[in-house]
């Protein structure tokens, strides 16, 4: 098991905290190896967008980042399901919430550099 987690003297001679990806050493991890760090942007939006109500499972096209990211979803009329197939693939459901038509149906995703799982 590695090291994950600095919080006080960082390995570059600064104070502060640093969160590493999982299975990488914090006291080593570039940048890029970070969930979060003092001295980074790691916790970033790739891209978003907006997929319109389906009765039936909708596929959404995932950026390659290198691992499966973590997607945030928002819905106000229905309750929706993201089921992953892979780093770059993953299917979006739909289900009833019992609310009226008068809230918004889309689906509004946004996909992160942070990884699931």
């Amino acid at each position: 098991m590695v090291d994950r987690v600095i919080l006080g003297l960082l390995p570059n001679g600064g104070h502060g905290i640093q969160v590493s990806r999982p299975g990488v050493d914090v006291n080593t991890a570039g940048e890029d190896q970070l969930m979060l760090s003092m001295g980074g942007q790691p916790f970033q939006i790739i891209t978003s967008g907006v997929l319109a109500y389906s009765p039936v499972e909708q596929a959404l096209v995932l950026p390659d980042v290198g691992f499966r990211p973590f997607v945030i979803l928002v819905c106000t009329r229905y309750h929706v399901e993201l089921r992953y197939d892979s780093d770059v693939l993953a299917y979006c459901k739909w289900f009833e919430a019992g609310l009226d038509n008068t809230y918004d149906s889309n689906l509004y995703y946004h996909v992160t550099n942070v990884p699931w799982g």
